[in-house]
């Protein structure tokens, strides 16, 4: 068992080297001579099967985390998750969170641009636009006034110079000479009024420049604080990359392209929170930043936005299901999430945050996860992420659309009851409470759990090959063998049928060229000794013409033979072939995509070989010369028929006796042919027998190079199974 501090680098080393030695055992464990070439393509295929492993492990070891207890968010695109992993950076005062609160407030002291003081400038500009309404409304009110004034001493003035002129023009010569030397009251009463008017139109001016005065003033007070607001509300930029809620995303799609870690820290214990992209996104973009966050992570959070089980996928295009399943298989701690939406304050008014209905379907959902992910799935948790990240977030832009949102739920509810009814205080509690309880175990669990899950995956897809294609394919391979050795026993059964017929054949022509020659020979009345010595040339000529042309017979039938052989093998090899062409376009699997099966039919005999050599095997021991073993000289006559003196007086007595004769000594030479050349059929059969054995133990090389595979895999998947499921145990303790 290694040390727990050693883990980290020894750990992998360890199971690699583990891994290594059974790839090893295995190569080496069969030594047939005859399967030398064969236990290559078997190796080749478990070397293949190593390398995919090394890679596999060397992958997890590069990602994995031992020293801090790693959770990560992950889930649908747009679910929520950085929403909630926020408004816990602000709760839980996570440090780089707590410094850009930290820019944020300070910049905006500097700036001054809270809210208060953006409401201080806007009232004061609110009160001066007030002043210069009323400065305008009492402007044109005095104008207005002094008008009125004006207009009457003018009609007053306009009333007295009529007077005035009609009293002139009315008077008397005394009276005219009178006035010339004092003013009538008339003209008195003008003077004053035009005394009047003058006083009034000073009065008007100073009054009238003292209100443009205080416009003027008041007006340039007004556009100082609308310079200070504008500035102010120009300023806000400033203030926008330090706010809360930076991370969250803003509806689009994969606004998260790559996982960004935060680590907290609670009564002295560290964890880690990863921020993983959706996996509903470009997977091109994001599945390898996926793949490298769920390695790393200890436990693992699927976020959902729906109360429902996650969708499966069409027919080659995985869907939501299927991606968690092959992205968190090989967890050892995962959650469900529910992400309720709300985004009106009276929604959590109600006594409860989900409904019953949300409930039963909650409960679908678990029973689905269980189903993918077996015991190492929990359970879903339900909260509102949004209300929760309102609730905590005071360093937001002031009259940003966050800001307004925050306004409208704080209006309702005060920040704590917040973040209990949207049940963030829950969670939280379950989070810094119970789930990083007893870390190191989890950690250690977990990470020897991914290896073991690894290296099961692996034994999964040799099962898998074993039984999809190779035990198939052995049986296969196996009865198209024996079907090619039932058709070369057939071939060779006929072949003997075949050279007995010839040999037949060729004999009957002998006998029958000898009879009617020797009969011919009779007929001419010949004597028994012209007899004997006719008989004995004719054997021998049609001997020799026997010995020329039966094995040109015969050879032309082994060639036929031969020729029906190569079909067979031929035959026999495309289909192979064929199967094994067939068997590995069902491979599918990235295990080992670049390995063949070499199954090549010589398993080091000629196949063209000794083919070629069945007929030159039954050359040589065709012998001719020795097909008839006769002696000529032992050609008799019928006992008596020499003394025969009656054979002397009546010729066709003699020429009946003489074709008894031949008849008699023709049966026997026959005889001994026929003899002779079964003797020879039986010396050259077994050699195409052996030959066609050779045949037969050739056509089932590729039988036992697919069983071979077929037993090597089998192998390799039990120990390595084996050594998985002792690496599980390993991680419990």
């Amino acid at each position: 068992m290694t040390a727990a501090e050693d883990l980290p680098e020894s750990l992998y080393a360890r199971i690699l080297g583990q891994i290594s030695d059974v790839i090893r055992v295995l190569n080496q464990d069969t030594q047939e001579d005859k399967l030398s070439g064969k236990q290559d393509a078997a190796r080749q295929h478990l070397q293949s099967i190593e390398r995919d492993l090394d890679q596999s492990i060397e992958e997890l070891r590069r990602n994995a985390e031992w020293k801090t207890f790693t959770l990560a968010f992950y889930g649908e695109t747009n679910a929520g998750k950085s929403t909630l992993i926020e408004s816990l950076r602000i709760l839980l005062k996570e440090s780089s969170k707590t410094q850009q609160r930290e820019k944020f407030r300070a910049l905006q002291k500097q700036l001054g641009v809270s809210e208060s003081n953006l409401q201080e400038l806007e009232l004061q500009i609110e009160t001066l636009s007030g002043q210069l309404a009323q400065l305008d409304s009492e402007f044109s009110a005095t104008t207005e006034r002094y008008d009125q004034q004006q207009t009457q001493l003018d009609q007053h003035a306009t009333e007295l110079r009529q007077r005035i002129e009609t009293l002139k023009s009315s008077a008397g010569f005394i009276q005219r000479i009178l006035n010339l030397f004092r003013k009538l009251p008339e003209e008195q009463d003008l003077q004053k009024i035009q005394q009047q008017a003058r006083q009034l139109l000073r009065q008007r001016e100073a009054e009238l420049q003292d209100l443009q005065q205080r416009r003027n003033e008041t007006q340039q007070q007004r556009e100082t604080y609308s310079n200070r607001h504008q500035t102010a509300l120009t300023d806000l930029q400033q203030l926008e990359p330090f706010e809360d809620g930076g991370i969250i995303g803003d509806g689009r799609s994969d606004f998260t392209r790559e996982t960004h870690p935060y680590t907290f820290e609670v009564a002295g214990q560290p964890f880690m929170i990863l921020d993983v992209p959706g996996i509903e996104g470009d997977e091109v973009k994001v599945s390898e930043q996926i793949s490298k966050a769920v390695k790393r992570a200890h436990a693992v959070f699927y976020v959902t936005g729906k109360a429902a089980p996650p969708q499966t996928g069409d027919e080659g295009r995985p869907g939501t299901l299927e991606k968690i399943k092959a992205h968190l298989n090989d967890q050892t701690e995962v959650w469900t999430l529910f992400n309720k939406r709300i985004t009106n304050p009276l929604a959590l008014q109600k006594p409860i945050l989900i409904s019953d209905d949300e409930q039963a379907s909650l409960a679908d959902l678990d029973n689905k996860m269980r189903e993918q992910l077996g015991d190492n799935y929990q359970r879903s948790l339900s909260l509102c992420a949004l209300p929760a990240f309102l609730a905590a977030a005071d360093c937001l832009t002031p009259r940003s659309s966050k800001a307004a949102s925050r306004k409208k739920f704080l209006d309702a509810l005060p920040p704590d009851q917040l973040l209990e009814k949207s049940g963030l205080k829950s969670f939280y509690r379950h989070l810094t409470q119970d789930l990083v309880k007893d870390y190191k175990v989890k950690i250690k669990r977990a990470n020897m759990n991914k290896v073991g899950v690894a290296i099961e995956n692996v034994c999964a897809v040799m099962d898998r090959l074993r039984r999809d294609q190779f035990l198939p394919l052995t049986d296969d391979l196996r009865k198209t063998a024996a079907n090619a050795n039932k058709q070369l026993d057939m071939a060779l059964g006929t072949l003997r049928s075949q050279l007995i017929d010839e040999g037949e054949r060729a004999i009957g022509k002998f006998e029958e060229n000898v009879r009617q020659k020797i009969y011919a020979r009779i007929e001419r009345n010949i004597s028994n000794d012209d007899f004997r010595s006719s008989l004995r040339s004719i054997m021998e000529d049609e001997q020799k013409v026997l010995q020329a042309d039966l094995p040109k017979q015969l050879d032309e039938k082994v060639s036929q033979f031969q020729k029906q052989t190569a079909e067979i093998v031929e035959r026999y090899q495309q289909h192979a072939n064929d199967l094994l062409t067939s068997y590995e376009n069902l491979r599918k699997t990235r295990l080992s995509s670049d390995f063949t099966p070499n199954v090549n039919i010589d398993n080091g005999i000629n196949a063209y070989g000794l083919l070629a050599g069945l007929a030159g095997g039954a050359l040589m021991i065709w012998n001719p010369m020795g097909w008839v073993l006769m002696t000529l000289g032992a050609i008799t006559l019928l006992t008596g028929l020499a003394k025969s003196v009656w054979g002397f007086f009546d010729n066709d007595y003699k020429k009946g006796q003489q074709r008894k004769s031949a008849e008699e000594n023709l049966d026997k030479a026959c005889d001994e042919i026929r003899t002779s050349l079964r003797q020879s059929l039986d010396e050259a059969i077994p050699t195409l027998e052996k030959t066609i054995g050779e045949i037969r133990e050739m056509l089932q090389a590729p039988v036992r190079q697919a069983q071979q595979i077929s037993n090597k895999l089998d192998s390799a998947h039990l120990h390595l199974k084996q050594l998985a499921s002792n690496l599980k145990t390993e991680g419990m303790h």
